[in-house]
């Protein structure tokens, strides 16, 4: 899972690394389920690190495709 997520949840929240984890991972469960499509696997995928899209270029062309536009410009 990604440290810099877990990392701020422990950071402002004061919980344990290990609660953290386990509270991402069931809020990313929740997310991932309420997701069109294949959204929630590219979510998950982008949590765990495995994709070199940026964070930000993914959100927009998911949001393209939710909204109609395709996610280009």
């Amino acid at each position: 899972m990604n440290d810099e997520i877990i990392n701020l949840v422990v950071q402002r929240t004061g919980i344990s690394r290990e609660q953290a984890t386990t509270a991402v991972a069931a809020v990313m469960e929740f997310v991932g389920s309420k997701l069109p499509g294949g959204a929630g696997g590219q979510i998950d995928a982008l949590i765990r690190g495995q994709t070199g899209a940026e964070p930000g270029d993914m959100m927009k062309a998911r949001l393209g495709d939710l909204l109609g536009g395709g996610g280009n410009s």
